[in-house]
This record gives C-alpha cells, sequence and structure tokens, in this order.
C-alpha cells in the first residue's frame, strides 16, 4: 500500500504457498494478483503451482494463464485517493467478454467467447450487481496490475529483476560499499542497520553519479533558462550549489587587467601557455566541485551522528 499510494505498480513474484487464491471480496477472486470472476475453472487457479509441482509443462501452462484473461474483472472506476476502485462482471458490458447465464444479455452473439458452465448456485454480489467496491487492504501485498506469468508480466519483470540484481552486486562490491559484510557495520539493531545500510545505498549511488559524470559532454546546449547565442552561456551548477558561468568574454570588449582595445586596431591576445596532455579524467574536471569533497562530507557526517547516538545508548545499558 505505502508504494502505491506514492504511485508505484509492484511486478512481483510469488512463494509456492502464495500461489491460487489469496484473497476475495463480494465474490470476486484474487488469484495470483489480478481479480477474476468466481467461475473461473479450477484448473486455471492452479496452473502455476502445476507447473511448480512439474505437473504440467510451460506450454499448457501458459495456454491456461491465457485462458484466465475473459475471466478477469473490469476496471469501472478508480483507484480513488483513498485506493478504493470499482470492479464489474467481464459478462457485463456492450461486449462483454465472457458468456454467462447469470446476463442473459451476454449470451448472443454466440461468437466463440468464453462461456461459464457452472455458475454459481448462490450468485454473490459481483454477479448481483453492476458493480462492487474493493478496498485496498484486501489483498494489498499481492495485488499487481499486469497478470503473473502473462508475457507483458515476464517482460517487465525480467527487466526490473536484471537492474536490481545489478544494483546488488555493484553494493556489494568488497573494495567499496561491501554491503554484503555485516563485519563492517558492528552496531546492533535493526534500526542502525537500516541507517547504515541506507547510507551505503546511498554512497553507491554517489559512485555512480560520479563515473558516469566524465562521460558526459561538457559542451551541452544552453537551458532554456540560460542566455541566447549572442551573450554567454548559461551557468553550471555543481553539487555544492555553487553557479560558475563560463569565463568567456566578447571579442570588443576589453577585460579587466589586460588592457583595453585602441580604437581602430586589433586586440592581439597574448599567446596561450603551453599545458600539458591532460588524461580523459581531468579533460572533464570541473574544479569548483572539489571532486566528491562536499559528498564526503555529507556522507560522513550523519555517520559520525549516528554512530555517537547509538554508542551513547550502548554505554548507558
Amino acid at each position: 500500500m505505502p508504494a502505491r499510494a506514492l504511485g508505484y505498480s509492484p511486478v512481483m513474484d510469488y512463494r509456492a504457498d502464495q500461489l491460487g487464491i489469496q484473497a476475495s471480496s463480494g465474490g470476486a477472486l484474487l488469484v495470483e494478483g489480478t481479480w477474476y470472476c468466481p467461475a473461473l475453472p479450477g484448473p486455471l487457479i492452479g496452473a502455476t503451482a502445476g507447473l511448480r509441482a512439474k505437473t504440467i509443462s510451460g506450454e499448457p501452462c501458459q495456454q491456461q494463464i491465457t485462458a484466465r484473461g475473459p475471466y478477469q474483472l473490469h476496471r469501472k472506476d478508480g483507484p480513488d485517493a483513498d485506493g478504493y476502485e470499482r470492479r464489474s462482471c467481464p459478462a457485463q458490458g456492450a461486449r462483454p467478454a465472457l458468456m454467462c447465464p447469470l446476463r442473459e444479455t451476454s449470451l448472443t452473439p454466440r461468437d466463440g467467447r468464453a462461456k461459464v458452465l457452472q455458475p454459481p448456485e448462490d450468485p454473490p454480489r459481483i454477479c448481483r450487481q453492476t458493480a462492487i467496491t474493493i478496498a485496498p487492504d484486501i489483498g494489498a501485498r499481492y495485488r499487481q496490475d499486469l497478470p503473473y506469468g502473462s508475457p507483458a508480466w515476464h517482460d517487465r519483470y525480467a527487466t526490473l529483476r536484471n537492474t536490481i540484481e545489478g544494483l546488488n552486486g555493484y553494493a556489494k562490491d568488497p573494495a567499496h560499499e561491501a554491503l554484503a559484510q555485516p563485519a563492517r557495520r558492528r552496531v546492533r539493531g535493526i534500526a542502525a542497520q537500516s541507517i547504515f545500510t541506507a547510507l551505503l545505498l546511498t554512497a553507491a549511488n554517489i559512485r555512480k553519479i560520479r563515473a558516469w559524470r566524465p562521460l558526459t559532454p561538457d559542451d551541452k546546449p544552453p537551458s532554456p533558462g540560460g542566455h541566447d547565442d549572442a551573450g554567454q552561456a548559461s551557468a553550471t551548477t555543481c553539487p555544492t550549489g555553487n553557479s560558475h558561468p563560463p569565463a568567456r568574454a566578447k571579442p570588443d570588449q576589453p577585460q579587466p587587467g589586460k588592457g583595453s582595445a585602441t580604437p581602430g586596431r586589433p586586440h592581439h591576445r597574448p599567446p596561450a601557455a603551453s599545458h600539458p596532455a591532460r588524461t580523459r579524467h581531468q579533460a572533464h574536471a570541473r574544479p569548483d566541485c572539489h571532486h566528491g569533497q562536499p559528498y564526503f562530507f555529507l556522507l560522513n557526517l550523519p555517520v559520525v551522528a549516528a554512530w555517537n547516538m547509538f554508542s551513547s545508548g550502548f554505554r548507558s545499558m
């Protein structure tokens, strides 16, 4: 729920004991993260469990997961600001995806759509009403927008999983953050460990940014708020907050301390001093950024404060 409140759409996998029916509301079934009609056949409900138990192979399982589609509830409204949403029966509407004896208008035309062969003997609210309201806390830990096991789910999950695994390996590098080595964080309590973990991940992100910055070109186009081509280029802002516009004067303007141009005579610039060849990192360096010194200060200040807080608490125990 907190992730959804921030605007995220979870894409997750399930353990073997979490497969199948996970929750229900008004007769609707939450099967592996998606709301379905209560007449969803049992073999379709247990498709993924059968694949895990090796009672069916991959292709029949994928066919059964695809066959769940017509039974999926339609989103009629929401979710609203509080997370409540309205869902309707798939056999309703101008173009029903399912044929059901409880919804007579869905029986025509007979065009090969899936048909409910065994409707509930005691129809629940989802079968009697136009729509039902589903609260945000019902099955919140299992719900996801993409149908579990579908091709769209596999594509999205594979991308996100590879990204997370890459970040885990990056932060566990023993030469840098060493997130996998608890001996580097000898402090008790989940609160203290959470603080140090957050700081290590912050350091890993900063290390990524510092590795990326030398690879970016310095001659970027001016920002919308900068000057046009007739004036100077827009200023570059360092992580420290200091702005430093490039020292570049117009040809017809004198520079302080270097004399003034005589009217009618061209202004000759002194020859530039020779500089040794610069490395790639030096060519892209920004002197006013101090090469990570503000990062070092900002990173160590909360570390020292957290250590003093927890160490004083240990001494008082």
